[in-house]
């Protein structure tokens, strides 16, 4: 994708890994029910009416800044009892409680303190509802800390094992604390195991950012054993996932294991409706409760500096750039409230740093930063106008006035290459994260823009805007330039064509 800038700096904004708190790792035909789970011939363990299913739980998570003064490595040991609450319509609702839960932090580092997060995952409990062994749902209860919300729904997404009976392999979209995800499976029936892997990450809870702010999956191991009668025995998953570019990676490695030891008669008070009520159901796609994440991710990087103490420390180092500071920079703009304003001050002063922040206001990508971006667009100053453009370009959760502001420059430049590429960049964010209105909006007015280029230059610049949009309003108009006698002209309307061709199809 092309933006008219080196892209080299890694967006914590697009951070909504559950792994912060406490990350635990972990297509049949039918009637089709919510998220694509199809309820006929169901796949999956079977759960039993009326039962409680009591495992011994093992999990570990160590999460890897990049930096030695912020790890967060957690150990979790307790008693998981799996109650089943209701069986409707082909779905499957499980409560789900922590008997004696005992968190260990093994490296400094975290959100929460071992011991009160153990004392907080004591006192919760959640709800999960499954359909042809996908978790569709989860449900939790309003008080609850954040934290202790992601660690049932981790470990609810840790009970999926989507594989139909009398298959040999299959593949299944599904979804964690973190997104959607691919996972292959393959089930041994001679041993009643299942192997899972996950191949790659789809999109992020909510459909929030764009492809490059997914996790990347380095290593995905899983064996879950089911007995003869498709009972649920054990479950041992292992991940090993990588955030961010190269340059400033963040790792997380999690181990879950669950291993059935007893089952007993569920403890029913209550109809399940009345029980039900108390919980806060949510879609399995929607992230609800998962945003503490990316705020604990971001106190992890500042290690509780404030803005002011993070410039303090860039100014000391002088012109080097330090990858973990400009990270914990943009983690207080995009969290410290007034960050945003006093950078946007220090800027218009003409301080040392001005570039510095006006990078991190960028690689922040939120509202507040946003609009302290356009404020600095007044600035007399040509080199921190065309910084900023740059900025706003790498914004992963662009709004109006980003958009209004890339418009604007070509009001000044028709052609400018900076603002069509980072529209067309829009576009196709706005169409993964489910707003078709905005991102055929965009489409439209590239493709204007492409019928009224005249020379060589406005016409490639054009196709790569559209290129980068992968808008398919664009097709009935590029077999003109596909002739062109510009072999330059040609080649970009071959790429753009390309790029709608190979586009997820949520680009109108």
């Amino acid at each position: 994708m092309r933006s008219g800038f080196p892209v080299h700096r890694w967006r914590a904004a697009a951070l909504r890994l559950a792994l912060v708190c406490l990350l635990l790792a972990c297509r049949p035909g039918g009637v089709r029910t919510d998220n694509g789970v199809t309820a006929k011939d169901p796949a999956g363990p079977i759960w039993d009416k009326g039962a409680a299913y009591r495992f011994d739980l093992h999990a570990t998570a160590l999460v890897d800044l990049g930096e030695s003064w912020t790890a967060i490595h957690y150990e979790l040991n307790s008693d998981l009892t799996i109650s089943v609450v209701e069986e409707r319509d082909g779905r499957t609702t499980l409560h789900l409680r922590l008997v004696e839960p005992k968190v260990r932090g093994l490296a400094p580092g975290g959100i929460e303190a071992p011991d009160r997060l153990s004392r907080d995952l004591r006192e919760g409990d959640a709800v999960a509802v499954l359909a042809a062994g996908k978790m569709v749902a989860f449900g939790f209860r309003k008080s609850t800390p954040n934290s202790v919300v992601n660690t049932f729904r981790q470990l609810a997404a840790g009970l999926q094992v989507a594989v139909a009976r009398g298959a040999k392999d299959d593949l299944s979209e599904e979804y964690d604390t973190t997104g959607r995800y691919l996972a292959a499976y393959t089930f041994d029936h001679a041993t009643g195991t299942v192997c899972k892997t996950k191949v790659r990450y789809l999109a992020l809870l909510g459909n929030s950012g764009g492809p490059s702010m997914l996790p990347r999956v380095i290593g995905s191991e899983g064996r879950i054993r089911v007995s003869r009668g498709m009972r649920l025995e054990s479950v041992v998953l292992s991940d090993e996932l990588a955030i961010g570019n190269a340059e400033m990676p963040i790792r997380a490695q999690t181990e879950l294991e669950l291993r059935l030891h007893a089952i007993e008669e569920a403890r029913v008070t209550e109809a399940p409706a009345s029980f039900l009520a108390g919980f806060t159901m949510v879609a399995a796609s929607e992230s609800a409760g998962a945003d503490a994440h990316a705020q604990g991710l971001d106190r992890a990087r500042t290690g509780g500096a404030s803005f002011r103490e993070i410039v303090s420390r860039m100014r000391a180092q002088g012109k080097a750039r330090d990858a973990g500071l400009f990270n914990a920079l943009a983690a207080s703009l995009r969290t410290e409230a007034g960050a945003p304003a006093q950078a946007v001050r220090m800027v218009a002063a003409r301080s040392d740093l001005s570039s510095v922040l006006v990078d991190g206001l960028g690689a922040a990508s939120c509202p507040a930063c946003e609009s302290a971006l356009i404020d600095l667009l007044g600035t007399p100053s040509p080199d921190i106008k065309a910084s900023v453009l740059h900025a706003l370009a790498r914004f992963q959760n662009p709004g109006d006035r980003a958009v209004a502001a890339m418009k604007a420059r070509l009001e000044e430049q028709a052609y400018d290459p900076t603002a069509l590429y980072t529209l067309g960049a829009y576009a196709r964010l706005f169409g993964q994260q489910g707003n078709p209105g905005k991102a055929a909006e965009l489409g439209n007015f590239l493709v204007r823009r492409l019928e009224r280029a005249t020379d060589s230059m406005q016409k490639i610049v054009a196709l790569r805007a559209i290129e980068n949009a992968g808008c398919a309003q664009a097709l009935s108009l590029l077999p003109r330039f596909t002739d062109d006698q510009d072999e330059s002209v040609k080649g970009a309307a071959k790429l753009a064509a390309a790029a709608i061709a190979n586009s997820d199809g949520r680009n109108p």
